[in-house]
């Protein structure tokens, strides 16, 4: 499973590869915007975890250009949680939207619902490890 994360800011995208780090995957993570549709169509990535760090109409842009590029599923994370905003996203091409701060046990059960639905199989359940 390739995960690509996108993200302004490279604590968060090292936080992100921490808490899906029981995928069996490979996880990339890009700080820089810009180089967001080369590493999409070099990866060729299964989900997409994308930041919208702020309401800006161009964070929104970036999801609908994502979305006319790939069908895999795209997960935005963000400190965004006014209905509207979070409607904005979903309107713009993502699958779901959470807010953050997120607990890892939330992220899980949405990623393997979005995984789920895309794949159209039996259900695989992401785990969490025991500690």
């Amino acid at each position: 499973m390739n995960i690509l994360v996108i993200d302004d800011d490279t604590a968060e995208t090292d936080l992100f590869e921490i808490l899906v780090e029981s995928f069996p995957n490979v996880v990339t993570r890009i700080n820089l915007h810009d180089t967001w549709v080369l590493q999409i169509k070099k990866i060729k990535p299964d989900l997409i975890i994308l930041d919208l760090f702020s309401p800006d109409a161009e964070n929104f842009k970036i999801c609908k250009q994502i979305r006319e590029l790939v069908s895999v599923p795209i997960l935005v994370v963000s400190v965004i949680n006014s209905p509207d905003l979070i409607a904005k996203a979903l309107d713009a091409g993502a699958d779901d939207v959470l807010s953050k701060p997120v607990s890892k046990s939330l992220l899980m059960a949405r990623l393997n619902g979005l995984i789920t639905r895309n794949r159209g199989s039996k259900r695989r359940n992401i785990s969490l490890p025991s500690h």
